[in-house]
């Protein structure tokens, strides 16, 4: 669990340090990796949907492709989402079985909160945006861009897409 928390922590500054500095993210064990592929989970249909549900409220003709966009997202993305419980079932047994509750209730917490400012941080550029078309063109942007596959999964680093691939297969046997 120590592991897989070390990982996460990792995972949101390395996560951080990449989008500021264009740089390639590297693991030191599968620990990391699978906290990586935890975080991913929680952090990628929020940032869709949010994202995209402000770009609606901004403008009421944008409506129908924001839902177009997070639909699209959710066909292509969807059968990776529900190796969310999978992975916190998992993770809170392993927790509890070391006697490590108070931990997992920690790492929960923290982790809901890197969600929530993560999925909003698309929303904070746009607001950076005079209202109005200069918003609405960045929405359209942000929509073309998830809809070729920008925030899709297929798009992560290789070894959080093959673990991801992995825990899939084995959750259909």
């Amino acid at each position: 669990m120590a592991s897989l928390i070390k990982g996460v922590c990792f995972f949101i500054f390395i996560s951080f340090a990449n989008c500021v500095f264009a740089q390639d993210v590297t693991f030191d064990n599968q620990g990391e990796v699978e906290g990586a592929a935890y975080l991913t989970l929680q952090v990628k249909y929020p940032t869709v949907k949010t994202t995209m549900d402000f770009c609606a409220a901004e403008s009421p003709k944008f409506s129908s492709r924001s839902q177009s966009v997070i639909q699209s997202w959710t066909n292509r993305n969807g059968k990776y989402l529900a190796l969310i419980p999978i992975m916190r079932s998992e993770m809170k047994s392993i927790s509890i079985s070391q006697g490590m509750l108070k931990e997992w209730n920690e790492f929960e917490n923290s982790t809901q909160s890197v969600v929530a400012a993560n999925s909003g941080v698309l929303v904070g550029q746009i607001k950076a945006y005079p209202a109005g078309e200069m918003r609405l063109q960045f929405c359209k942007n942000l929509a073309d861009a998830i809809d070729k596959g920008a925030l899709d999964f297929s798009r992560e680093d290789p070894k959080i897409y093959k673990f991801l691939n992995q825990l899939l297969a084995s959750s259909k046997k």
